[in-house]
């Protein structure tokens, strides 16, 4: 089972890309139940990515139509996934990694 502190890390690792750290520990309450199951580091920042893209939308500030985070050069959301066990984001239209999760922001 993963800690409050992995969860924490984790969404403070998406809202990073998001644009919206200052609500990490909304979003890390939101979730403090965790997975259910065991998961390495990338793949808890993979899961946590997914939660926040499903609902961030109706809960972050001023998220509300935008892409979570944005695809560089496209319209829609970059994707996360889980590759030699780092968290990335991915464009789901040419399925190339655009950024470590956390990164894609800075």
């Amino acid at each position: 089972m993963s800690t409050a502190d992995e969860i924490e890390a984790a969404v403070t690792r998406v809202l990073t890309d998001f644009g919206s750290v200052a609500q990490v520990a909304s979003a890390a309450d939101r979730l403090r139940g965790g997975p259910g199951v065991p998961l390495s580091r990338a793949a808890l920042v993979v899961w946590v990515a997914d939660q926040l893209q499903n609902d961030g939308n109706l809960w972050l500030r001023g998220a509300w139509g935008r892409p979570l985070p944005p695809c560089p050069g496209h319209q829609h959301p970059a994707n996360a996934r889980a590759f030699d066990d780092e968290a990335w984001w991915v464009c789901p239209e040419v399925g190339e990694p655009v950024g470590r999760i956390g990164e894609l922001a800075g």
